[in-house]
């Protein structure tokens, strides 16, 4: 089985927790996936399998990671030396997950979208998940701070994505969920002073283009195997 690692709950950077009406809806996540698998293989008698839980690892300058399909446009200057691209979001405040949240609107159709004053990485159309109806739910939610898999011995299981690996490492190799799947990585600045005559924005709504607001904002940086510190792990 391959599934999308799809978000669904609309207010918060994607959390992968288990919720039963995932399956009802076509919008189930990575752990409700390896929720499913778990069950699965408890009824078959398989009881040494536990769930595991992969984030970027403690040298990644990232905090979290988005997901195929996104586009990269021109690099810039964002102030710090590791991260080569900036979005300006349309809220500028902390989540309950202890991380800021991307702007988050549907159309009419009910259809996902992402919201910026100014972006460099923008989001694409991504494959509908399995059972997903393409009139309501033709672009997932894509931003994850973490990702749910299956260990069974020396072996994990990726059941969202249908793949096996011998070793955390092989996360990151060039046949991997994070190489065919990460599209790159991104983390919080805080309180970053924007002269809104640069972006050509209204941040605080006065109507005019020559302030300078203190936001918080989204740096990113695309993934490529030259990235080494841009990796994965087990965070225990």
């Amino acid at each position: 089985m391959v599934v999308s690692c799809r978000h669904k709950f609309k207010d918060s950077v994607a959390s992968s927790s288990f919720s039963a009406s995932s399956f009802g809806n076509g919008e189930g996540e990575c752990g409700s996936f390896q929720w499913l698998f778990l069950t699965v293989l408890k009824s078959h008698g398989i009881i040494d399998a536990e769930p595991y839980l992969i984030t970027p690892s403690i040298n990644n300058p990232a905090s979290s990671f988005i997901v195929n399909d996104w586009e990269f446009l021109g690099e810039q200057d964002v102030g710090d030396p590791d991260f080569t691209h900036i979005n300006i979001p349309k809220v500028s405040e902390n989540s309950a997950l202890e991380t800021y949240v991307f702007s988050r609107t549907q159309n009419s159709n009910g259809n996902n979208r992402y919201e910026w004053f100014y972006e460099r990485v923008r989001d694409e159309l991504g494959i509908d998940g399995q059972g997903s109806d393409p009139n309501t739910h033709d672009n997932p939610w894509s931003d994850f701070n973490n990702h749910k898999i299956v260990k069974i011995g020396n072996k994990y299981y990726d059941p969202s994505y249908g793949e096996i690996y011998d070793s955390i490492d092989e996360l990151n190799d060039s046949n991997s969920f994070a190489s065919r799947s990460v599209a790159g990585f991104y983390k919080v600045r805080e309180e970053v002073l924007i002269d809104e005559s640069d972006f050509s924005i209204d941040l605080n709504g006065d109507n005019d283009m020559v302030d300078m607001i203190p936001w918080n904002v989204f740096i990113f940086v695309q993934r490529s195997p030259g990235l080494s510190k841009f990796r994965f792990n087990n965070p225990n």
